[in-house]
C-alpha cells in the first residue's frame, strides 16, 4: 500500500503452479483435462523421445523459433541467456529438456529453473514446422515428473497470452495471481 500512495503502479499477472509435495505423479496426472492425458497417451504410442541436459545452441534455437513464427524476437539475447543457463547450471539449478520425433528431430525445448521449494517453467519453445500432435505436452509433463523429484510445487510461470494461458491450464494446476 505504501508504494501505491507514493504512486507505483501494479499490474497483476497469472500463473498455474502445480502443488506436488505429498502428491503421487498419478494423482496430479488425474487432474489433467482428460484431453491432455489422451494427447499424453498418443505421445507415448508415437515414440517420441525425451533428451536432458540438451545442447545450448539446439536449446536457443528452437527457443527462437516460437518467438519468430509470433512475429517477434527472442527477450534473451543468446550470450545472456548462455551465460544466465551455465551459472544456474553450475549452482545446480537448472534443467534443460528436449522433445524429438523418432528421426531424432527436436520438436520442442524447454527449461526448467528449480530450487526444494519450486520448478519453474522458464522457457517452452517448439519448431512449427515439425511439431507432432502431444509432443509439447509430453514434454511439459516429463518436466513436472522431474520437478516432483526436486521441488513441492511446478510453477507455469504464467502467461498472459490465453492460447498460452489454455495450455497450461489443462495441465490442472492452482490460477495463482501475482505482481
Amino acid at each position: 500500500l505504501p508504494f501505491y500512495w507514493n504512486n507505483f503502479s501494479s499490474k497483476v499477472f497469472y500463473s498455474y503452479i502445480i502443488p506436488l509435495k505429498n502428491r503421487t505423479i498419478e494423482v496430479v496426472q488425474a487432474d489433467m483435462y482428460s484431453k491432455l492425458r489422451s494427447e499424453l497417451k498418443y505421445a507415448v504410442k508415437s515414440a517420441y523421445i525425451i533428451e536432458e541436459d540438451i545442447d545450448f545452441d539446439t536449446f536457443y534455437e528452437v527457443g527462437e523459433k516460437t518467438f519468430l513464427r509470433q512475429g517477434g524476437k527472442s527477450p534473451f539475447s543468446r550470450p545472456f541467456l548462455k551465460n544466465y543457463c551455465e551459472q544456474l547450471t553450475a549452482k545446480n539449478a537448472f534443467k534443460s529438456f528436449a522433445v524429438k520425433d523418432t528421426s531424432g528431430r527436436t520438436m520442442a525445448i524447454a527449461g526448467l529453473i528449480y530450487d526444494q521449494h519450486s520448478t519453474s517453467l522458464m522457457i517452452n519453445g517448439f519448431d512449427y514446422e515439425i511439431m507432432q500432435r502431444g509432443a509439447n505436452e509430453f514434454l511439459i509433463f516429463e518436466c513436472i515428473k522431474f520437478a516432483k523429484t526436486k521441488s513441492d510445487v511446478f510453477d507455469f510461470e504464467g502467461s498472459m497470452l490465453e492460447p498460452i494461458d489454455s495450455f497450461y491450464r489443462k495441465f490442472g494446476g492452482e490460477h495463482t495471481t501475482y505482481f
